[in-house]
């Protein structure tokens, strides 16, 4: 978020109305990149021309900073050259003032720090264009990626835990070796527990108390399992409202329909004494209306 801060701040010095103010701060949302980097060839084209608008744009801000501490000094530092030039008696042409000149190169700049602005909101806007009309393929690839993450993590935490075990296993042999056949070497540390219940381990989790190793390898598979599906909830909420429709979600909607046109059905037929022409109209209605959102699926 603090790119975006930025983004607005500079903005804000180069003198834009409230109204262009957020403006940008919505196209700066559009330069944001998870990590930095995405796993598409034909993303990276995109990026690398942003990346190279931004590197210029700093190297343009510097200039920007240092022209605009000279102009702040240049009344102060004219009237001293001025002042010299009556003590040394006019000698040499007048002493021209420097303020001039510099505010017309800090137009300069802040003019072309505008235009490398809209140059970064047309790259980021192509961007935005092409994950629009790929979402479908983009999101899938990327759910692909978050499984094959998953599957990793899973692993590694399996193996752990089996390497663990194997650790535990290697140092018992080891401890009986070299103290077999005294009785202390079945007096055996606190295995299952982490570190053996070292204080100063639990406390690297922020705990106070003792916690099975076992514990620790189930916190992290639950915290694999989260990362999966984690979002914040404003996230959320648009992540469902465009969640593309499945087929068990079509289905689901079907045996809903289905189940909807038979309850009205059966009333139908028990109804058909009824006396009340109106009822049995609404009730034929909106058996049409169920039938025809069906074959709209």
């Amino acid at each position: 978020m603090s790119n975006q801060i930025n983004v607005r701040d500079t903005l804000q010095g180069l003198g834009l109305r409230p109204d262009d103010l957020v403006g940008a701060e919505a196209a700066s949302w559009r330069r944001f990149i998870p990590g930095g980097k995405l796993p598409w060839k034909e993303l990276t084209s995109f990026e690398d021309e942003v990346l190279r608008l931004e590197e210029r744009q700093r190297a343009l801000e510097e200039e920007r900073t240092r022209v605009n501490d000279d102009l702040r000094a240049a009344p102060e530092r004219d009237l001293e050259r001025l002042a010299q030039w009556e003590r040394d008696g006019r000698r040499g042409p007048r002493p021209e003032p420097t303020q001039p000149r510099l505010e017309a190169e800090l137009a300069r700049l802040q003019e072309e720090m505008l235009g490398l602005h809209r140059a970064i909101d047309q790259a980021t806007a192509e961007r935005a264009d092409y994950v629009v009309r790929n979402r479908q393929r983009l999101s899938q690839e990327a759910r692909e990626g978050v499984e094959r993450a998953e599957g990793r993590a899973t692993r590694a935490l399996s193996e752990l835990e089996e390497a663990r075990a194997a650790l535990v296993a290697a140092r018992r042999v080891e401890t009986w070796a070299r103290l077999y056949p005294a009785e202390e070497a079945g007096r055996e540390p606190a295995w299952a527990l982490l570190a053996g219940g070292l204080r100063r381990v639990s406390e690297l989790m922020g705990l106070q108390n003792q916690v099975a190793a076992d514990q620790v390898l189930a916190a992290l598979r639950e915290d694999v399992t989260w990362i999966t599906g984690a979002a914040r909830p404003e996230q959320r909420a648009k992540l469902e409202a465009t969640r593309p429709v499945s087929a068990a979600d079509v289905d689901r909607v079907r045996n809903q329909q289905l189940s909807d046109a038979l309850e009205i059905e059966s009333e139908l037929a028990r109804d058909r004494r009824e006396a009340d022409p109106r009822r049995r109209a609404a009730k034929r209605k909106a058996l049409a209306e169920i039938e025809a959102m069906g074959r709209q699926i």
